[in-house]
C-alpha cells in the first residue's frame, strides 16, 4: 500500500484560499503489481497550507504525518501505521509568525535527517504594498511521542525577500534555504543568529 499526501493548488502568490490536505491509498497488489487508487480526494485537514511533511516513526516502522493549518499556524500531527489513521494532536510549539496579509499558505515543512528537527519556511506576500513577507522558524520533534515543541524563530532580514525551499546538510549543522536568495544557517550557531547569504 502507498499513501499520497496532497494539499490543494494554490494558484499564486495572491491566492488568498486555504486548502484542504487530502490523501489517497494505492494497493500495488491489484492490477497485476501496477497498482490501483483504492481510495482518493480524503479529507485530512481543513484549512490547510501546502505545509505537509512526513517523517519515520521512532519504532523504525511507523510514520508522523504533520500537517500545519493555514491562519492559526497550528500544526496536526497523525499517526499512520498498519491499521490506518490515528490523530497524536494538535500544537503550537511556542510561536506564530504573524504574516496577516493571508497570502502565508505558501511554504515548506522539512525534517533535518536525525527527525529531531523541522524547518518551516512560509512565504507571505503583502497584497497591498506588493512586498514579500517572509519567515523561517525552527521546532523540536520528538518522533518517538510526535510531539512538537521548542519554536525558534530565525532572526535576519527577511524585508521583501521571499523564502520557500528548505534543506539540512548531511549532518544536520546547517539549514539551507532557497527563494529570492541561497542563504545558509549555521545551526550549531543559532544564538548569535550567524546567518551567511551564499
Amino acid at each position: 500500500m502507498y499513501w499520497i499526501f496532497y494539499p490543494g493548488q494554490i494558484t499564486d502568490q495572491t491566492d488568498t484560499f486555504a486548502k484542504t490536505l487530502r490523501y489517497a491509498i494505492i494497493d500495488m497488489s491489484q492490477n497485476g503489481g501496477l497498482g490501483k487508487v483504492i481510495l482518493k480526494h480524503q479529507i485530512l485537514m481543513d484549512t490547510t497550507s501546502e505545509r505537509v511533511e512526513g517523517i519515520r516513526h521512532y519504532n523504525g516502522k511507523d510514520w508522523w504525518i504533520i500537517g500545519q493549518n493555514a491562519i492559526t499556524e497550528q500544526f496536526t500531527v497523525w499517526l499512520l501505521d498498519k491499521n490506518g489513521f490515528s490523530l497524536n494532536g494538535k500544537m503550537n510549539s511556542g510561536i506564530i509568525n504573524n504574516i496577516d496579509y493571508k497570502f502565508a499558505l505558501r511554504g515548506y515543512l522539512k525534517f533535518s535527517h536525525s527527525g529531531s528537527v523541522i524547518a518551516e519556511a512560509t512565504l507571505g506576500f503583502d497584497g497591498v504594498n506588493r512586498i514579500f513577507l517572509s519567515a523561517i522558524e525552527l521546532h523540536r520533534f520528538d518522533p518517538m511521542t510526535g510531539t512538537i515543541y521548542g519554536g525558534v524563530p530565525l532572526s535576519f532580514n527577511l524585508f521583501n525577500e521571499w523564502v520557500y525551499g528548505s534543506e539540512f546538510s548531511s549532518d544536520d549543522t546547517k539549514l539551507y534555504i532557497t527563494g529570492s536568495k541561497i542563504w545558509q544557517i549555521d545551526l550549531g550557531m543559532l544564538d548569535t543568529a550567524v546567518i551567511n547569504q551564499v
